[in-house]
C-alpha cells in the first residue's frame, strides 16, 4: 500500500463503532479517542472489540476528531478501511505488477468520475 497513506500511523486497539461513521480508539496511553470511519459499511468480522488498528492524525487540525482510522488486522493482515484509497492501491500494485492476469494489457485507466 502506498506509504504517504500510511506516514505517521499508529498501531492502536478498536473500542467499538460508535455509530457508522464514528469508532472509538484506544491509544497506546489509555486515553479513548473517536475517529472518523472511511466505509459506511458494516464490516462486523472486523471491527471488533481489542483488534488492533491503524490510525494517523488528521490532517486538518480543526476537525472534531484529531484521528483518522485507516486498517484493522485480519487474520495477520492488514485490510484498509478507506474505500477511497482502493483505486490507488490497485493502480500501484498493477504498474508495479504485483497482480497477476494483466500482463497482456497495455494500458491502464483509472475508474472515471461521473458528474
Amino acid at each position: 500500500m502506498e506509504k504517504e497513506h500510511f506516514e505517521h500511523a499508529v498501531t492502536v486497539r478498536f473500542i467499538r463503532r460508535v455509530n457508522r461513521f464514528i469508532a472509538e480508539i484506544l491509544l497506546e496511553n489509555g486515553e479513548t479517542v473517536q475517529a472518523p470511519v472511511a466505509n459506511t459499511g458494516r464490516m462486523p468480522e472486523l471491527l471488533l472489540a481489542g483488534v488492533p488498528c491503524l490510525i494517523r492524525p488528521a490532517v486538518n487540525p480543526a476537525r472534531k476528531t484529531a484521528w483518522d482510522l485507516l486498517a484493522v488486522s485480519y487474520e495477520g493482515h492488514w485490510v484498509c478501511l478507506v474505500a477511497a484509497w482502493a483505486n490507488d492501491f490497485m493502480a500501484e500494485w498493477l504498474a508495479a505488477g504485483k497482480i497477476g492476469g494483466f500482463e497482456h494489457c497495455t494500458s491502464i485507466v483509472r475508474e472515471k468520475k461521473i458528474g
